[in-house]
């Protein structure tokens, strides 16, 4: 039977943003983030779909939220919930999929000056993986090799605001190094410093087996951008002068949803499903090592075990990106663009694999 909904709490947007600032800056809450378990994001979602269960009666609002952690939220509620009550809430994820968390309050108090709100926290019952919701506790790393300041400049702008790390290097010192095994999620190159040579360098990135994503920025117009984006072996490329707008969108194709397995709310495969997350890494890299030494045997023996494992674990789309990068995987020949495109397709689900303890609805 559908619940009725309780009215939430009545505050415009910028009462209620003025609320959270003050909540925010008191120092009681300064030294509390310091000391928590988990580290806790702003999180201010203006309407959080929630369930309260109190002797036997169950009562839905909408309320907005203040902060969230792996551990647990803090809410905005109409009146007071008593300790222990239990909740069920719904969290949409930083890709628009709804999930389930459910939890208990574990302290709430009346916000002074305020018609009756009260601040609640709430423990999750198990941990959630904080970065399917908060943009900020998923950083990736990303490399910028161009000496151009503005550039420079720019990336660092945008790709901050998308949570990343960001490195900068100028072309000459990246000359000097190898990068295959490099922690970084993501590189760019700007091809208009032709001196020091970022086609080359790109290039030569690519033919030591390198599969992760590469961006290319380059001084031309968008008719050959295609031609010279897909020559100098890239994911895409953007034409110079940039600006914050196209960067964003560029940086948005190659995002990754994170997959949470279809086996996520069998209490029997959790331990696997955990244990598949948590040897993403080593795989990924076992994977690029035999790709990069052009050992295909091996490399098709390490996409099948990958395939079997997230199959079992319930990963399909990892799984069906193995089995198509199966498919392109020749004794003969490695070097295809279609066999580097299916395992940088492969490797990409791997990582955004997550052993979320969130019901997805």
């Amino acid at each position: 039977m559908e619940l009725p909904v309780k009215a939430g709490i009545r505050l415009s947007e910028e009462s209620l943003r003025r609320l959270l600032d003050r909540l925010d800056a008191e120092p009681e809450f300064q030294e509390a983030m310091r000391n928590r378990k988990h580290t806790r994001y702003q999180y201010r979602a203006a309407a959080v779909s929630v369930e309260l269960r109190e002797n036997d009666e169950t009562t839905r609002t909408t309320v907005p939220s203040r902060n969230l952690s792996a551990g647990g939220i803090c809410l905005l509620l109409p009146r007071l919930a008593y300790s222990g009550t239990e909740v069920r809430i719904r969290l949409v994820s930083e890709h628009n999929t709804a999930h389930v968390v459910v939890g208990r309050v574990v302290r709430c108090r009346y916000l002074s000056g305020t018609a009756g709100i009260h601040e609640v926290g709430v423990a999750f019952s198990k941990p959630i993986d904080i970065a399917m919701f908060v943009r900020e506790a998923n950083a990736a790393s990303v490399l910028v090799v161009d000496d151009d300041e503005m550039h420079r400049k720019l990336f660092g702008e945008v790709f901050r605001r998308y949570s990343a790390e960001v490195t900068f290097e100028r072309p000459e010192d990246t000359a000097k190094r190898s990068l295959i095994h490099e922690p970084f999620d993501l590189i760019v190159f700007g091809f208009h410093t032709s001196r020091t040579g970022g086609c080359e360098l790109a290039r030569k990135l690519r033919s030591t087996g390198y599969v992760r994503p590469i961006l290319g920025l380059a001084m031309m117009g968008q008719d050959e951008l295609k031609a010279y984006c897909e020559g100098n072996q890239c994911e895409a490329c953007v034409s110079a002068p940039i600006n914050a707008q196209s960067l964003t969108q560029l940086v948005k194709t190659i995002e990754s949803e994170p997959i949470v397995s279809f086996r996520a709310q069998d209490p029997n495969c959790g331990g696997l499903i955990a244990t598949f997350v948590q040897s993403a890494s080593e795989r990924i890299a076992a994977i690029e090592q035999a790709y990069a030494a052009g050992e295909a045997e091996k490399l098709r023996d390490r996409v099948q075990q990958l395939v079997v494992f997230a199959d079992s674990a319930g990963f399909e789309p990892v799984a069906q990106a193995g089995r198509q990068a199966l498919e392109h995987i020749s004794a003969n020949d490695l070097s295809t663009r279609a066999v580097r495109d299916r395992l940088a397709t492969l490797l990409q689900r791997c990582r955004a694999a997550r052993a979320s303890e969130a019901t997805r609805v």
